[in-house]
């Protein structure tokens, strides 16, 4: 029975574990299968976004019994939900290869993706490989940790079905690289603007700010430029930084006070601004508010000044260091602060709930001063 596990192991992919040829997909552990995490230097993939279409691509390789193994796949998934796909299994000195197509593809977040596919051709010496049979169905899962990082591979399956996450152990896979892209359709605002989005979690956000001047419903939005009028304003306004749109509008977005959030048309159709909930969500997903801030800041000192402190913008954000307006109407602090309106607004004090990013941390702050909705702050819009 041993033996039997151990060809099993060795089986496509050659990935620590894998399950037999039964429908109960009991999972060998490592211990049974003897493997040796000792992996080998492979060569990065660089591959375009493939135009409109979603995917998941990779190959690494590692050490089983003394043996050496490598694996490639790569899958795509076109706007209309088509999938194609291939992959490929080597085990060098053992004398088995494996190949077959891909048919399922989806995604359970932004880098992890799911997979099915049917085995389509085998090379083998003898039987012994009990599952290598042409016509089986295979499952697996892979994770993209992001630049800098150690990607994931899953258990591997022999059993038919489509895409579903069995939460199984993941393996390192180091020297090797999987990458996952999952292309959503931007997002296209009133006045024909066209915005980046990406998914965190179970949320579809922007990934720019929001810069539309006019309503949802077709309606301008009161650009006031007059400080003294700002600080009086106890209606909808937006304002650019330095009053230059040609300059910052495409890049940083527009600075809304809080009144044009508060009208419930300031969102493109099919989306609405953040709520405090919504962020607090978000956060929580990156870790917290410590360590969220980073995740989510663009790199660089382009649109941030140094040092910059923790970005990564692993999950495609993109948030810029776009400065705000005060409540007297100064425009103050690009490059070092940024502040995103909440839709969440406290009654008691005439105020609403903010996010703040700066260059010094890290951090992402959830903030309340007292009658602050005159405040010119940016504005991110999730999916309904």
């Amino acid at each position: 029975m041993k033996n039997v596990k151990m060809y099993l192991a060795l089986l496509v992919f050659s990935f620590v574990l894998l399950n037999g040829c039964s429908e109960d997909n009991i999972t060998i552990s490592q211990d049974d299968a003897l493997i040796s995490l000792e992996f080998q230097s492979k060569n990065e993939l660089s591959l375009s976004e493939k135009g409109q279409k979603s995917f998941a691509t990779g190959q690494g390789g590692l050490i089983f019994n003394e043996k050496h193994s490598n694996f490639s796949f790569h899958a795509s998934k076109d706007s209309e939900g088509n999938v194609s796909g291939q992959w490929e299994a080597k085990t060098v000195g053992g004398n088995l290869r494996t190949h077959g197509t891909i048919y399922c593809l989806t995604f359970i977040d932004e880098k992890t993706a799911v997979m099915s596919g049917t085995i389509t051709q085998v090379n083998k010496e003898d039987d012994s490989f009990l599952g290598a049979q042409v016509g089986n169905s295979i499952w697996f899962k892979v994770i993209d940790n992001g630049e800098g990082m150690t990607d994931q591979f899953s258990d591997y399956y022999i059993r038919a079905g489509d895409c579903i996450d069995y939460n199984p152990p993941l393996v390192n896979i180091e020297n090797g690289n999987i990458q996952v892209k999952r292309k959503i359709p931007n997002l296209v605002d009133i006045e024909g603007n066209e915005y980046n989005v990406i998914q965190i979690g179970s949320q579809i956000w922007m990934a720019e700010n929001l810069r539309t001047t006019t309503y949802n419903d077709g309606t301008p939005i009161p650009n006031v430029t007059d400080n003294t009028n700002w600080s009086n304003l106890t209606t909808p306004s937006y304002s650019w930084y330095n009053h230059d749109e040609n300059s910052y509008g495409d890049t940083y977005g527009a600075l809304y006070n809080w009144y044009a959030i508060d009208t419930n048309k300031l969102a493109p159709e099919g989306w609405h601004v953040a709520s405090d909930e919504e962020w607090i969500a978000l956060t929580e997903y990156l870790g917290g508010e410590n360590s969220a801030g980073g995740k989510l800041k663009d790199r660089g000192f382009e649109h941030w000044d140094s040092p910059n402190t923790d970005a990564t913008n692993e999950y495609g954000f993109t948030a810029l260091g776009a400065g705000y307006r005060s409540k007297d109407g100064a425009i103050v602090l690009i490059g070092q602060e940024s502040l995103w309106w909440t839709s969440t607004g406290v009654n008691s004090t005439n105020s609403a709930w903010p996010r703040w990013m700066g260059n010094n941390s890290g951090m992402v702050i959830r903030g309340i001063g007292p009658n602050n909705r005159n405040y010119g702050y940016s504005v991110r819009c999730v999916k309904d």
